[in-house]
C-alpha cells in the first residue's frame, strides 16, 4: 500500500494527513471537511458547532495557511494538518458510500503503511548507530581519519547490491546528498541491515577492514551461488 496520501512531520517523523487529500479522496468539497474539523475541535465554534458536546472531539487541529498558488490578489489558502487519531475520527464523521467507504479504507491502510515505514526507518537508524559506535570503539574511525563508516557501509552495500551509494545514487538520478536507504526495496533494507550487524559483531570482536570485506564478500558469493 502506497503511503502517498499520507505525509510524515518533518520534525517528529509523525505521520498526518492534509485535509485538502482528504476532501479529494472522500469526494467532498474541502470547506466542508474544515468545516467538519471546526465543529469538532470547537476552532470555529460560531460557523458550525451546534452543541458543546461536540466540541473539542478532535483535540488541537494544526492548521497551515499559505499564499493560493497563481493568486494575483495574494488570496490565502488554509488547510489541516490531521494527526492519526484525528484523521481517523474525522473519516467516520464523512457519509458512508459504497465508493467512500473504499477510499476510508485506502487512508487507513496508508497509515498502517506510513507506521511501517517508520518503524523500518527506526530500526535502520538504530542499526546504524551499533556500527558507527564499534567503528568508533575500535579506533577504527581514527585509522580511516573519520571514513570508517562509509568504507564499512559500502562494503555492505556492494554485498547486497552489487554497488556502493555513489553508484546507487546516480544509477537511481538521486541527488547527492539525498538518503539513500529510502529507494531499497524491503528485502534489500532487511538484508543491508542483517549484513550491517554482522560487520559491528565482526569490528566489536577485533576483526580489521580487510577481514570485514572478506566475509561479507563470501556471504554474498554464498546467497548468489543458492
Amino acid at each position: 500500500m502506497s503511503t502517498d496520501l499520507i505525509i510524515a512531520d518533518k520534525k517528529t517523523g509523525e505521520p498526518l494527513l492534509d485535509s485538502r487529500v482528504a476532501a479529494r479522496e472522500l469526494g467532498i468539497e474541502h470547506k466542508n471537511v474544515l468545516d467538519l474539523i471546526y465543529e469538532y475541535s470547537g476552532e470555529g465554534r460560531a460557523l458550525n458547532a451546534s452543541s458543546d458536546s461536540k466540541l473539542g472531539l478532535l483535540g488541537v487541529i494544526r492548521f497551515e495557511i499559505r499564499k493560493r498558488p497563481g493568486s494575483k490578489t495574494g488570496q490565502k489558502e488554509k488547510w489541516a494538518l490531521l494527526t492519526e487519531p484525528q484523521a481517523l475520527l474525522l473519516i467516520t464523521m464523512v457519509r458512508n458510500t459504497e465508493e467512500s467507504l473504499v477510499k476510508k479504507k485506502q487512508l487507513v491502510d496508508a497509515f498502517l503503511a506510513m507506521r511501517d515505514a517508520i518503524n523500518a526507518r527506526r530500526i535502520s537508524k538504530a542499526v546504524r548507530r551499533e556500527l558507527t559506535d564499534a567503528l568508533s570503539d575500535s579506533g577504527e574511525s581514527d585509522r580511516t581519519h573519520g571514513h570508517a563508516y562509509s568504507l564499512y557501509t559500502n562494503l555492505v552495500y556492494r554485498a547486497v547490491l552489487g554497488m556502493d551509494a555513489k553508484q546507487f545514487r546516480e544509477s537511481h538520478g538521486l541527488e547527492r546528498d539525498e538518503s539513500i536507504r529510502q529507494h531499497f526495496t524491503p528485502v534489500q533494507l532487511k538484508a543491508v541491515e542483517k549484513l550491517e550487524k554482522l560487520a559491528a559483531s565482526l569490528v566489536d570482536i577485533g576483526a580489521d577492514y580487510d577481514q570485514v570485506k572478506s566475509t561479507l564478500e563470501r556471504m554474498a558469493a554464498r546467497k548468489l551461488a543458492a
